[in-house]
């Protein structure tokens, strides 16, 4: 590979970074904070110089870029929970707040629901003899790899020079990943000029990388990192492709941090958007947060939400400010969302005009037209549907606040007709060319790709999500009546009237969402192009997984032995359920994130098995008064058979003496209390 390199002053080194020695890095770090935990049961206060030589000469490989004089904490371990805060990964003595909107209170109280009801069951079936040899406990003791916290480096380790630290992939290469991010990402999240930004990469070739701005530098390595971590190819695996991406977004991090701290650029606020879009797809939720804060400080700084600052930058530069400020308000709205926090820009801060498009009509009719009109169009839709997330967000989850109160169920109930008729206006406005698709309407179409196509795929996605989220506030309520077993008031006859409606449109949205996943994954024909970054994917489909799950629940659970809550089959939710889980690994397959959680999903279903069998369903066989569970092999520990009556501690959930981690559903099966993935 040939490599070039660009010249540029900084007010502090930056480390050589390569991915074939992340394995070294992963181990000397370890090594340096065992030194330093032996220090600290000797209880010194300093450290001998010589440890301290070791420690720094060790970081000089790390593959985390740190500034020197940070604090330690600047790259500490992996989260408990990912960057997107689908699951939990283990006990925090500081614990992070996740509010109700999140996935992780959501597993929360699916943990609590679950183990209710198998102790429950447990006592209410006859007693089975246990096995005179315990068998080993079917949890799925997943063990994250440690990343100790980095020590702040040398002002010039090992000796390495600037012109190594600053390095770039050969321009060839480099064009090709600045293509490939336009034609994903930036078609997504279009605040990026590609024009200008192009104009610059180019004149910064001819010559050759010398004499180039920080923040511009910081915004061609994160598009590097955000380009190499979204294409998925057949020679390279997830592990590879996310330790090559690492270097890029180290690099940018490093740039464009301390830039911060002293001002700040429109090209600044853009690189951080960006750098909180990638941090998603990692298992750094702190980082993700704290970015995303950074990002909407400078916004506001530079006058982004202001349309009357706005007025004397020329009509191009009022484009672009106000597509980063509505990327602001994109991505404040999913990590919303996904965290369950509130808001960082509320509804009413939001008063400049939709972007307007760069150079083409405003005319509907934009199906023949470029790929820039149709990015303008889908940017702007989304905004609309994000702006019916925060109504959801406000009235659903009380703006994600956590007060103990709440709003009455009564209440919630017209807020969820509001929503819904915002929903139907939204899809009533859409473009022509924009309009939702259907599985039915992929699996016929002939064409492999098509930029429409793929964004309609999108757009319909983030749609069917919102729709979840919207009606799983009933869920809740099933979930916290199957712990409280409460006599029925008035109200509560009135919302159990309702639930069957709405457990059925959560249903109906969830299966929609894995009906279009399946289909392009088990397609011969359509490209897998047609999905969005592989996290967004994963976590829309993990979250409609779960869905699926608890409404099989509730039935399970609150239903007569004559009529289910929901009044679906019972074949069906086994079948949409199978084809959900089926649907999880092919997201990024080889991805670790992916396999845990999938692991998740599946011993929910086994758990929904073994609850099925209690109600006379049969769905497992019986062996000599035990239920046969599927055998899982998981870092060489053997989960073998199951015996009835279900007894939680036996089958080694330990969901009563540990914390449950939402994050990556760590808790859900006994011993998973190191995940990370969507909070």
């Amino acid at each position: 590979m040939t490599w070039i390199v660009y010249m540029c002053r900084l007010p502090y080194p930056v480390q050589r970074l390569y991915p074939d020695k992340l394995v070294e890095t992963r181990l000397a770090n370890l090594e340096n904070e065992v030194r330093l935990l032996k220090r600290q049961n000797r209880g010194n206060s300093k450290h001998e110089q010589d440890d301290e030589n070791d420690a720094i000469t060790s970081d000089s490989t790390r593959s985390d870029v740190v500034a020197h004089g940070e604090l330690d904490e600047t790259h500490a371990s992996p989260d408990a929970t990912d960057g997107i805060g689908s699951i939990e990964f283990m006990d925090e003595n500081d614990s992070a707040y996740f509010g109700p909107s999140s996935n992780i209170t959501f597993m929360r109280k699916i943990r609590r629901g679950l183990t209710f009801v198998l102790k429950d069951r447990s006592i209410q079936l006859d007693p089975v003899p246990r096995r005179s040899r315990s068998p080993p406990p079917a949890s799925l003791a997943i063990s994250r790899p440690q990343s100790p916290r980095s020590r702040p480096s040398d002002p010039h380790p090992n000796g390495t020079s600037m012109a190594d630290s600053l390095s770039l992939p050969s321009p060839a290469e480099a064009r090709t990943l600045v293509e490939t991010y336009f034609a994903t990402t930036g078609v997504l999240f279009p605040f990026v000029h590609k024009a200008t930004f192009m104009d610059t990469f180019e004149q910064a070739r001819r010559a050759n990388f010398r004499t180039l701005r920080r923040s511009w530098l910081a915004l061609l390595n994160i598009i590097l990192a955000m380009a190499t971590t979204i294409e998925s190819t057949l020679f390279i695996s997830a592990s590879d492709r996310a330790a090559r991406a690492e270097v890029f977004f180290a690099r940018s991090e490093a740039l464009c941090i301390k830039l911060t701290m002293s001002g700040t650029t429109l090209e600044t606020v853009q690189t951080l958007l960006l750098m909180g879009l990638y941090l998603q797809g990692t298992n750094r939720s702190v980082k993700t947060w704290n970015i995303h804060g950074l990002a909407v400080k400078a916004a506001f700084h530079l006058g982004l939400h202001s349309n009357d600052f706005s007025r004397k930058f020329s009509a191009i530069d009022r484009e672009i400010r106000a597509r980063t400020w509505f990327g602001c308000i994109v991505l404040d709205r999913t990590l919303s969302m996904t965290f369950g926090r509130p808001s960082a820009i509320p509804d009413n801060y939001i008063r400049i005009p939709l972007p307007e498009g760069l150079g083409f009509s405003s005319s509907k009719d934009i199906e023949q037209e470029d790929s820039e009109a149709l990015s303008t169009v889908f940017f702007n839709e989304t905004i609309k549907l994000y702006k019916i997330m925060w109504l959801v967000l406000e009235s659903l989850y009380e703006s994600n606040i956590g007060s103990q109160g709440g709003t009455g169920m009564l209440t919630m109930t017209s807020d969820i007709l509001r929503v819904e008729q915002q929903f139907m206006e939204w899809q009533s406005s859409l473009n022509p060319a924009l309009t939702l698709i259907t599985a039915k309407h992929l699996s016929t179409d002939e064409e492999e790709y098509s930029l429409s196509k793929r964004l309609r795929v999108i757009l319909s996605l983030r749609y069917h999500n919102l729709c979840i989220l919207a009606s799983r506030p009933f869920l809740d309520f099933y979930l916290h009546r199957m712990e409280r077993r409460e006599p029925d008031d008035p109200e509560t006859s009135m919302i159990l009237q309702l639930g069957s409606r709405y457990c059925r449109t959560c249903f109906e949205s969830a299966t929609n969402l894995i009906d279009l996943i399946h289909t392009i994954f088990h397609s011969s024909k359509l490209s897998r192009k047609l999905l969005g970054a592989w996290w967004f994917t994963f976590y829309y489909t993990f979250n409609a997984t779960l869905a699926i799950a608890v409404v099989m629940l509730i039935d399970r659970v609150c239903g007569s032995e004559n009529q289910s809550i929901s009044g679906i089959p019972e074949a069906t939710l086994k079948e949409s359920l199978d084809k959900a889980i089926d649907c999880l690994p092919l997201v990024d397959p080889g991805n670790q994130m992916v396999s845990k959680c999938t692991q998740v999903a599946s011993t929910i279903r086994r758990y929904l098995e073994l609850l099925a069998s209690s109600n006379g369903l049969n769905e497992q066989p019986m062996v000599s008064g035990t239920i046969a569970v599927e055998a899982v092999d998981v870092d060489g520990i053997d989960a073998a058979v199951v015996e009835f009556p279900i007894d939680p501690s036996h089958i080694g959930l330990d969901w009563f003496h540990q914390g449950f981690n939402p994050e990556l559903q760590s808790d859900v099966v006994g011993g998973l209390y190191d995940m990370d993935l969507f909070c």
